[in-house]
């Protein structure tokens, strides 16, 4: 590699984490996530994460995914397929910054729910289109999926709790 193909391999790196890190604390900062008490009040004891360790881990995820997508963006894989991963990061980020307002915000929890189903399908549909292209970029994601997961469950939890509310 030349120096400036190092160059610009590190300009696409620092991008690439920017730009998901601006995702996720633009999705704290509108979501107004420090502000929802009814989180904390709704949530089984057993599967309650506090506000901060949330925001924590998802600094971490948005890390890891931005690595992710750096391998995607620099490697040397065919352009349509190349572009087509990149698409599904952009998407992806959208869906998860979506979820944080519908969720948080909003407290829209069934609209919620249908969009983090949505971003699970759309992930899944990521890692397989990385798998393809870099090992280290599927790996990276994996965290990702997990967490992922875990607020679907998390997300009908709560949808469960809303509906008893109901009756």
């Amino acid at each position: 590699m030349s120096n400036l193909e190092n160059i610009q391999a590190t300009v696409k790196l620092v991008i690439s984490i920017l730009f998901c890190q601006i995702v996720g604390i633009a999705s704290i900062l509108f979501s107004e996530i420090e502000n929802n008490y009814w989180y904390e009040s709704y949530i089984v004891k057993t599967w309650n994460i506090s506000i901060y360790s949330f925001g924590a881990i998802w600094v971490l995820l948005y890390f890891l995914v931005g690595i992710s997508m750096w391998y995607v963006w620099t490697s040397k894989i065919n352009y349509k397929i190349k572009t087509q991963a990149i698409q599904l990061f952009i998407i992806q980020l959208f869906l998860n910054f979506l979820w944080f307002l519908l969720f948080f915000k909003f407290h829209f929890i069934v609209f919620a729910f249908l969009d983090i189903s949505t971003l699970i399908v759309i992930i899944l549909m990521l890692t397989m289109q990385t798998f393809k292209i870099s090992k280290t970029a599927f790996y990276l994601l994996i965290p990702y999926l997990v967490w992922v997961f875990y607020e679907v469950i998390l997300n009908i939890k709560i949808l469960l709790v809303f509906n008893s509310y109901k009756d």
